[in-house]
């Protein structure tokens, strides 16, 4: 979060317009998970950004080389064991928020 922007919505909102030139119609904080306490300090927040829509122009910084792949969710979760997703945080803000979203129930059977 830069110093000036008050809530990780607010964030996330420009982040998503600077670096894929999408908006969301409605943004839902999920949650604010330490990435590991033992050596950082800092919060990753996981936003979840509804109804996206392709409609600004992207804003990289210097030294960012970003391309924008959209995949069907199907797709996505199946590429989870395979190692699609290699980041723990990434694994965990997606399942959280597809949680939050209605479309993964997390319950454990009994």
């Amino acid at each position: 979060m830069d110093a000036t922007e008050l809530s990780p919505l607010e964030t996330a909102a420009r982040e998503l317009r600077e670096e894929t030139g999408f908006v969301a119609s409605s943004l839902q904080h999920v949650c604010s998970l330490h990435p590991n306490t033992a050596t950082h300090r800092n919060l990753c927040h996981t936003v979840l950004a509804l109804d996206v829509m392709p409609s600004a122009e992207m804003a990289h910084e210097a030294g960012e080389d970003i391309v924008v792949e959209t995949m069907p969710l199907a797709a996505v979760v199946a590429g989870l064991n395979a190692g699609l997703l290699a980041q723990a945080m990434n694994v965990a803000a997606l399942l959280l928020a597809l949680s939050a979203a209605g479309r993964l129930e997390l319950s454990l059977r009994p």
